[in-house]
C-alpha cells in the first residue's frame, strides 16, 4: 500500500505546521502529496480537486474546526476520514469528535504515531472501497455476487429502507453466531447491545445513506450468546434486486479498542512519571537538534512553556561561550549511553545555570531521540563553594591549633582522649599516640585529687567553663604548673559532645613569683629602711625598717 501516492488534506494554522506533518509522514515511509485548506467553504472543492483519500484537521485550528469540517463532510456527502491532530489539553474533546465520525486522534507532542494512523485509515479506507465495488459490481452475475459477498471476512449486510435484513453473508454468521435463516427477516436491534446504543439515530443514519451520504459510526454489537463487542460499521446506498438497499458492513474493532486503551493507559503513566521526576528531562532529533518533547521540570527550570520551547533547538538552550565541539556526543552510535557531564544552560530571561546532563539515544515512535537528563547545579555549586569556605576555615583554625604555644587537648563527654596538639608533646613529654584513646584523667586534672576532679565534673556537666591550676607531671617526672580552662562543645542540638581543655605551662611564672614573695618577706624582716623608687621619685614599697624609721 505505501508505493501509492496517497493524496492528503491539512487543515492548520499555517503552511510550516502542513509541511511538519508531511515531513513526519513521509519519515515513515508514507508516499503522500499534501495540501493545505484553509476554510470550511474551500472544503468541498479542494477535496474533489485533490482527489483526496483523507483529511488531517488541527483542533487548534479556529477557521476549520475539525467538529466543522465533520460536519460539512456529511452534509455534503463526502466519504472522507478525518484524523483529529490536537494538544494534550483538548484530548477529551478530541476523542469525543470519534463519536462525531472522526476515525481517530494524535497528539501534537506524540505526532510521531501519526504516520502508522493515517497508514491503517487508508488501509480500511481502501477495503472498504474494494468490498462496495465488488459488490457492486458483482450483483448483476448471481454466482459472482455468491463468491464475492461470502468471500469477504467482514460482516455484510442487506437492509431494505424499512431497517429488515434482506441478506447476510458468511461473515455475519461467523461474527454474530446466527444463522442466516435467523437473520433474514430481523432488523439492526437484534445484533444491538442493550442499553449500550442510542438506537434512535439509527433512523437519520439510514434517511442519510439512502440520500446517497455514507455513513461511519461506531457501534457496540450483540452476539447470539450475548456478549457484546465493539465494531466499526459503515452504510453505503445500493441496488439489490432492482430494489434501493442500505449496504452495511461491521468490523469487530475489540482488538483496536484494546490497543488504543493500553496506548492511553501508557501515555498517561507516561506523563505521570514525566511529570514527577524532579530534574528536567529533555527529548530531541540527534541530527537537526531540534526539541522534541520536555517534562514540566525542564520548562520550569529555565522559564519556558512548552510552545515556546518546541521551536527550539538544544543548542538554542546552551551557553554559546561554551565549545559545540564539545558536544559531538549527540550524534553518537545507537542504543548506547551519552555520559555527558556539566554543561551550562541559558534560561529564558538570560540568565545562565549550570547543569549536569546524562542521557542516551531512544527509538520514540519512528525516530531515534536523544532523551537528556538535566540536573540544575546551582543550589550544590552554591553547598559547594560554602563546604570549601568552611573546609578552608577548618584547616586554618586547625593549624592554628597545632601551632598554638597552649596545650590543647579534646576529650568526649567521657574524657576519653581524641585529640592532643604538638604543644602538649613538647611539655609533657608524651606523644600523642602514648595518650590518645586513653581516658588518664592526669592528661587533664594533673595531680588534682578525686573531690577536686568531681567538683570540676559538676561544673562541666552543668554548661559551665571552668578555670584553675593543677600540678602536674612530665614523662620524666619533672613538676610543673599549669593554667587550665576546661569547656564544653555542644552540638546544634544543645547536647554536649566534647570538651575542650586548653593549658598553659606556668612553672616558670609560678616559681618566679614564689621567689619575690619570698624576697619581699625577708625584706620585711629586715631592722634596716628598705625603699625603692622609680626613676620619677614616686616610692613604689618601702619595708618595716623604713616605717619604724620615719614613722
Amino acid at each position: 500500500m505505501d508505493r501509492q501516492i496517497f493524496r492528503i488534506l491539512v487543515s492548520t494554522e499555517s503552511e510550516d505546521d502542513a509541511r511538519s506533518i508531511e515531513h513526519e509522514l513521509r519519515n515513515g515511509g508514507l508516499s503522500c502529496v499534501v495540501r493545505r485548506v484553509d476554510s470550511l467553504a474551500a472544503l468541498p472543492t479542494s477535496v474533489t480537486e485533490h482527489r483526496a483519500d483523507m483529511l488531517l484537521a488541527d483542533w487548534g485550528y479556529t477557521h476549520m474546526h475539525p467538529a466543522a469540517a465533520l460536519k460539512t463532510i456529511k452534509d455534503e456527502c463526502l466519504a472522507l476520514p478525518v484524523i483529529v491532530i490536537a494538544d494534550a489539553n483538548d484530548e477529551p474533546a478530541a476523542a469525543e469528535l470519534m463519536q462525531r465520525g472522526a476515525v481517530t486522534y494524535i497528539l501534537w507532542s506524540h505526532l510521531a504515531h501519526l504516520p502508522h494512523a493515517v497508514r491503517t485509515t487508508l488501509h480500511e479506507s481502501m477495503s472498504s472501497r474494494r468490498r462496495e465495488d465488488m459488490l457492486l459490481d458483482g450483483f448483476e452475475n448471481e454466482r459472482s455476487y455468491h463468491n464475492i459477498f461470502n468471500g469477504i471476512a467482514e460482516a455484510i449486510y442487506i437492509i431494505d429502507p424499512k431497517g429488515t435484513f434482506l441478506e447476510v453473508n458468511e461473515g455475519a454468521v461467523r461474527m454474530y453466531g446466527f444463522t442466516r435463516e435467523e437473520f433474514i427477516g430481523q432488523t439492526p436491534e437484534l445484533l444491538s447491545a442493550p442499553g449500550m446504543n442510542d438506537t434512535q439515530v439509527l433512523t437519520r443514519l439510514f434517511e442519510n445513506t439512502l440520500a446517497g451520504m455514507p455513513q461511519h459510526f461506531e457501534w457496540w454489537g450483540r452476539r447470539k450468546n450475548g456478549s457484546v463487542f465493539p465494531k466499526e460499521v459503515s452504510l453505503t446506498e445500493g441496488i439489490f434486486k432492482t430494489r434501493q438497499v442500505i449496504i452495511a458492513s461491521a468490523r469487530d474493532i475489540t482488538e483496536r479498542k484494546r490497543s488504543e486503551e493500553m496506548l492511553r493507559q501508557s501515555e498517561e503513566l507516561y506523563r505521570a512519571v514525566m511529570s514527577q521526576i524532579i530534574d528536567g528531562v529533555v527529548l530531541f532529533d540527534p541530527v537537526s537538534k531540534r526539541i522534541f518533547q520536555t517534562n514540566d521540570a525542564f520548562l520550569s527550570m529555565l522559564g519556558y512553556d512548552s510552545d515556546e520551547v518546541w521551536r527550539l533547538t538544544i543548542y538554542d538552550l546552551m551557553d554559546p561561550l561554551i565549545d559545540r565541539a564539545r558536544h559531538t556526543f549527540y550524534a553518537g552510535p545507537a542504543d548506547k549511553s551519552i555520559a555527558v557531564g556539566e554543561s551550562r544552560y541559558v534560561k529564558k530571561d538570560g540568565t545562565k545555570i549550570n547543569v549536569e546532563t546524562t542521557g542516551s539515544r531512544i527509538h520514540y515512535g519512528n525516530h531515534d531521540m536523544i532523551c537528556l537528563l538535566v540536573r540544575d547545579l546551582s543550589d550544590r555549586k552554591d553547598v559547594e563553594e560554602q563546604l570549601r569556605k568552611e573546609k578552608d576555615q577548618v584547616h586554618i583554625l586547625s593549624r592554628a591549633i597545632e601551632q598554638s604555644s597552649f596545650m590543647t587537648i579534646v576529650t568526649d563527654v567521657d574524657g576519653v582522649i581524641e585529640y592532643v596538639n604538638q604543644k602538649y608533646s613538647d611539655v609533657t613529654g608524651f606523644s600523642r599516640s602514648e595518650v590518645i584513646g586513653t581516658n588518664n584523667p592526669d592528661v587533664i586534672f594533673g595531680l588534682a585529687d578525686r573531690a577536686m576532679q568531681e567538683t570540676i565534673w559538676t561544673v562541666l556537666r552543668s554548661g559551665n567553663e571552668w578555670r584553675g591550676m593543677f600540678i602536674n607531671r612530665t614523662k620524666k617526672g619533672i613538676q610543673i604548673w599549669e593554667s587550665a580552662i576546661i569547656t564544653p562543645i555542644r552540638t546544634g542540638d544543645g547536647e554536649f559532645s566534647h570538651y575542650l581543655v586548653v593549658k598553659e605551662d606556668v612553672t616558670e611564672r609560678t616559681l618566679a613569683a614564689e621567689k619575690i614573695q619570698e624576697q619581699a618577706m625577708l625584706l620585711d624582716a629586715s631592722s634596716d629602711a628598705v625603699l625603692v623608687e622609680d626613676l620619677a621619685g614616686v616610692v613604689k614599697y618601702w619595708n618595716k625598717g623604713a616605717e619604724h624609721l620615719y614613722g
